[in-house]
């Protein structure tokens, strides 16, 4: 039986691609596979779980798993490793004309990424995106044998205990509305600004905006963020950069509405989070969110601030129809639960095995 080898630019714990790994190797485990993790860069809380591409040893009978969401000299490497068999997990590169006036370092990755994703298309036997839209880039860029494969997320990791900080501080009743990703242009940060501007000042001048997620390399986008919200005259809008998993607990708790102005995701785990604390989402029709989405959450069609207000004021105080989201964010979850994603997991595992021994 060949061994299943993972292999990533990085794994850092409570990253979803790396979360998504080490999820997959516990379940190759648990189908008594002798399997192992490697990565260029591991990070705390890896350690022990993953080994460093450095200790790699190719037999050539691996059926290798490459991890692909980023430009990195590991694809080239990949490409000529022998195996019995290689299969790509695509979660999507982000375009790097999003990153061109911000950061020319990721401009420049992100670039090769999507260089090396079609140098690749010959490379794969098996390719899985884990959202539609990503298996259609990948069909798009050529790549054959493609199918749906979602990220793995464990619903009772959300379970644990929220910062009591976090919840003593703004659970007293104001409205909070939330986006928790990373700070970065793609995310499109001042669209969320620029309705929370409407939403403020003309339906709810007491309301809070949490903007949660790091900016660490993204300081010039930053920096845009912070003048518009002082141009804006904009009171209550936080930005909390990286914060421990208890806060992002905390944050889902406090929160009323999920808005999501980004135009460009492949997957989006912070709706699925949004939707296990059953907050409502409010969310720009883009790339993978409708098929993350479905309808367990608004979608705008268009960037219209105003409209956009106005849909977050009803979301808050329209009790009907927040039941009605909150209900459908339940029947959403049990798509994306994780015994059906694992058990999509094993069969196609199976399936892949069974090629592999026709080939002996």
């Amino acid at each position: 039986m060949p061994r299943i080898v993972q292999i990533l630019p990085t794994v850092v714990y409570g990253d979803a691609v790396s979360n998504h790994a080490l999820a997959l190797a516990d379940i190759l485990k648990q189908m008594n596979l002798e399997t192992e993790i490697y990565a260029q860069n591991i990070g705390r809380g890896a350690q022990g779980k993953v080994k460093h591409m450095d200790r790699y040893r190719n037999s050539g009978k691996d059926i290798l798993i490459y991890h692909m969401s980023t430009g990195t000299s590991l694809s080239r490497d990949v490409m000529k490793m022998p195996s019995f068999r290689k299969v790509m997990i695509y979660h999507n590169i982000t375009p790097p004309e999003f990153m061109r006036d911000y950061s020319w370092r990721d401009y420049r990755i992100l670039r090769e990424g999507r260089r090396q994703l079609a140098m690749m298309k010959d490379t794969f036997d098996w390719a899985f995106g884990d959202s539609e839209y990503n298996c259609r880039e990948l069909s798009q860029y050529g790549y054959r044998n493609v199918h749906l494969l979602p990220i793995l997320i464990s619903y009772p990791d959300y379970g644990k205990v929220p910062s009591r900080r976090i919840l003593t501080k703004y659970q007293d009743g104001r409205t909070n509305i939330l986006f928790l990703g990373r700070i970065a242009p793609n995310k499109r940060q001042e669209d969320i600004i620029k309705t929370f501007f409407y939403y403020r000042n003309y339906m709810d001048p007491t309301s809070r905006l949490f903007l949660v997620g790091s900016y660490t390399g993204m300081e010039r986008y930053y920096g845009a963020l912070q003048l518009l919200t002082e141009k804006l005259e904009l009171a209550d809008v936080f930005f909390t950069g990286k914060v421990p998993f208890e806060e992002i607990l905390a944050y889902y708790r406090i929160s009323d509405v999920f808005l999501c102005m980004s135009e460009h995701e492949g997957f989006c785990v912070p709706l699925i989070e949004s939707m296990l604390f059953q907050v409502p989402i409010l969310a720009y029709s883009s790339t993978a969110i409708p098929d993350t989405l479905g309808n367990a959450g608004v979608l705008l069609k268009e960037k219209d601030y105003g409209i956009a207000a106005e849909l977050l004021n009803r979301i808050v105080h329209d009790q009907v129809l927040r039941d009605k989201l909150i209900a459908n964010e339940a029947k959403r979850l049990e798509h994306f639960s994780y015994e059906r994603v694992a058990g999509c997991v094993r069969e196609y595992i199976k399936e892949i095995l069974g090629e592999e021994n026709e080939q002996k």
